[in-house]
């Protein structure tokens, strides 16, 4: 889930299975207009790895 670095604010969030679907989903959410970030902090979903497989992981 994408948590703003200072105010530690849930950014976006989706409800689903641990599948490329639900990645899909929350990849569109986060690349909306006006949403910039440079990191993500996630457990070992394989379909994570995939989908954020160039994007610096914590």
């Amino acid at each position: 889930m994408p948590i703003h670095r200072e105010s530690r604010e849930l950014i976006k969030w989706v409800w689903g299975k641990r599948n490329e679907k639900t990645v899909n989903a929350l990849e569109f959410k986060i690349n909306a207009p006006g949403i910039k970030w440079g990191c993500l902090l996630m457990d070992n979903w394989k379909s994570f790895k995939r989908a954020f497989s160039s994007t610096n992981h914590l």
